[in-house]
C-alpha cells in the first residue's frame, strides 16, 4: 500500500501520541498500540532498505573480512556461500556496510575453491551489487526474499592474492549443524535417506532434489523441512539427555 516509506522524522510525534492515547483511555490503547506497531514496522523496513549496498559501490572492488554463515552449497564449478560482515573498506578507505552478503566463489581455470565452512572468518576481495530480483507475475521475488533475510549485497570473490581464512569462530552453532550433518552422510548408507535426516535434523536442505520438495509439499511436511528442521534436533538432543538421566 506504501510504495515509500515514511521518514524517520516522523516517528516522535507518533510515538509522543500513541503515549498519550494510552495514558487518556482504556478504550484509546487499542489505537496507541496500532499507531506503536506502525512506527516500529516502519523503522525497521527503513533501517533494512538503508543498509543495502551504496549504489555507488556497485561493480567496485571491496576488501571485506566477514564470517561464514549458515552451510555453504559446494558444486563443483563454484561454492556459493553467506558472509556476515565485519568490516569492509575501498582500498584503504573504510566503507559503512554492515549485514549479509550472498557469495559465489567461482573455479578458475586449474585453481579449486578453497574449502568454505561454517563459522570460518575470512578476507576477502569482492564484487558485490544490490539485491535484484525479476518482476514477473506469479515468480518469486527475489529482492523481498534478500530483504527478509538480511541479504544488502550479492556478488563473487575476486581471484585476489590477498583472499585468505583468517580462523574459525568457537562456539558458533552452523559449525555444530555441519559436524552432525557429516556425521549422519558418514553413518547412513543410503544417500537419499541420509540427505532426508539430515533435513529434519539439522535443517541442512543441501542435499534434497526437486522431488524430494514435491513429495513434502504434497504430504504437508515442507515446513518440518524449510522451517523446524533444526528445532526438531534441538529437541531431538534434549529429549536424547533426559532419556539418559
Amino acid at each position: 500500500w506504501m510504495p515509500v516509506l515514511p521518514t524517520q522524522g516522523w516517528l516522535l510525534p507518533v510515538l509522543v501520541l500513541s503515549a498519550w492515547l494510552a495514558w487518556s483511555s482504556a478504550q484509546a490503547r487499542g489505537v496507541a498500540f496500532l499507531l506503536l506497531g506502525a512506527a516500529w514496522v516502519a523503522w525497521c523496513g527503513a533501517r533494512a532498505m538503508e543498509a543495502r549496498l551504496p549504489r555507488e559501490l556497485e561493480g567496485r572492488d571491496l576488501s571485506v573480512t566477514g564470517t561464514v554463515s549458515g552451510l555453504p552449497q559446494v558444486r563443483a564449478e563454484a561454492t556459493r556461500f553467506v558472509l556476515t560482515v565485519e568490516r569492509a573498506a575501498v582500498g584503504d578507505e573504510p566503507v559503512a556496510l554492515d549485514g549479509r552478503l550472498r557469495l559465489a566463489w567461482y573455479a578458475a581455470s586449474g585453481k579449486a575453491v578453497p574449502a568454505i565452512v561454517p563459522c570460518a572468518r575470512w578476507h576477502l576481495t569482492l564484487r558485490l551489487k544490490r539485491p535484484r530480483g525479476l518482476v514477473n507475475p506469479g515468480g518469486g521475488d527475489g529482492e523481498r526474499s534478500a530483504l527478509e533475510r538480511g541479504i544488502v549485497a550479492t556478488g563473487y570473490v575476486r581471484d585476489d592474492a590477498s583472499n585468505r581464512s583468517t580462523g574459525i569462530r568457537m562456539f558458533c552453532v552452523d559449525g555444530w549443524r555441519a559436524a552432525i550433518a557429516d556425521g549422519i552422510e558418514r553413518r547412513v548408507a543410503d544417500v537419499r535417506s541420509a540427505a532426508l535426516l539430515r533435513a529434519f535434523a539439522v535443517g541442512d536442505t543441501r542435499g534434497l532434489t526437486q522431488r524430494d520438495w514435491e513429495l513434502a509439499r504434497a504430504n504437508g511436511a515442507s515446513h518440518l523441512i524449510a522451517i523446524s528442521g533444526f528445532h526438531v534436533g534441538v529437541a531431538a538432543v534434549a529429549g536424547a539427555w533426559l532419556a539418559r538421566l
